[in-house]
């Protein structure tokens, strides 16, 4: 009996070892190429909020623009002043004078246009760099959340390769 009980502590000890050696095959690895190519996934998304600067008085707020792009296909476009434009979790405050300033337009993209537009992003390198400050908020400038092929990012920026990949999607509907 007691050899019973030796043998299952041998067991349990060569599957603990065996799993750490997996997951340190991992760690040996490195870390992904941040340029690949792009296969699409219902799972995949990308969310582009841009922020203007203001033009006009100093109390009004800019207007901002959305383009939320699903793997599927869906390309949701919205602007408008309204803080439900660029806040996904708006909370009303009671003090919304421009709740009512929101419009929405959706189409749906060819599974090709999609991979596309997500290779595009990748090839951009969204995935080489990390959230950051825009140092002057008075320009035009991205807010992006991606999820593509299992990889996530969340990115600030004003890099030309981004906005002109967002000024070609929302091309149509402006």
């Amino acid at each position: 009996m007691k050899r019973q009980r030796t043998s299952a502590a041998w067991r349990l000890m060569l599957v603990g070892a065996g799993l750490a050696w997996c997951g340190g095959c991992r760690m040996l690895t490195g870390t992904p190429d941040p340029h690949f190519p792009v296969a699409v996934s219902f799972r995949d998304y990308v969310v582009m909020v841009r922020h203007a600067p203001s033009t006009g008085r100093a109390d009004a707020l800019p207007m901002h623009t959305r383009l939320e792009l699903s793997g599927a296909g869906h390309l949701k476009y919205m602007r408008g002043r309204s803080r439900r434009v660029h806040d996904g979790f708006w909370k009303e405050r009671g003090d919304e004078r421009h709740w009512g300033d929101l419009h929405t337009d959706q189409v749906v993209l060819p599974e090709e246009r999609v991979r596309g537009i997500l290779q595009a992003l990748v090839d951009a390198g969204i995935f080489e760099r990390r959230k950051r400050r825009v140092e002057d908020v008075g320009i035009e400038y991205l807010l992006i959340t991606a999820r593509i092929d299992d990889r996530r990012n969340v990115l600030i920026t004003d890099e030309p390769a981004f906005l002109d990949v967002y000024r070609r999607l929302a091309a149509p509907f402006e």
